[in-house]
């Protein structure tokens, strides 16, 4: 089997490149060295994709402006309260 260099995914042997990200595919080792190679899990670790840490990003700065706008719609009562 092959594995994808960039974000780890499975092919068959007959494929060169990855169809999910497009990487390079790497042969398994055979013989001995597989064994070793999968008894210690060495196989290549998928990527956080780039879509994922743009929406956390996206997430967490609606997440300040809500809380932002509410901080101010406070001080703006606390304000006209101190006026009357």
């Amino acid at each position: 089997m092959k594995y994808c260099k960039k974000c780890g995914k499975e092919f068959d042997d007959s494929m060169q490149f990855c169809t999910h990200c497009g990487g390079s595919l790497e042969q398994k080792a055979t013989g001995q060295e597989a064994t070793v190679q999968e008894a210690s899990g060495d196989r290549p670790k998928p990527k956080p994709k780039l879509s994922k840490i743009i929406v956390v990003l996206a997430a967490a700065l609606i997440v300040v402006f809500v809380v932002h706008n509410r901080i101010e719609e406070q001080k703006n009562k606390l304000k006209l309260i101190s006026q009357i």
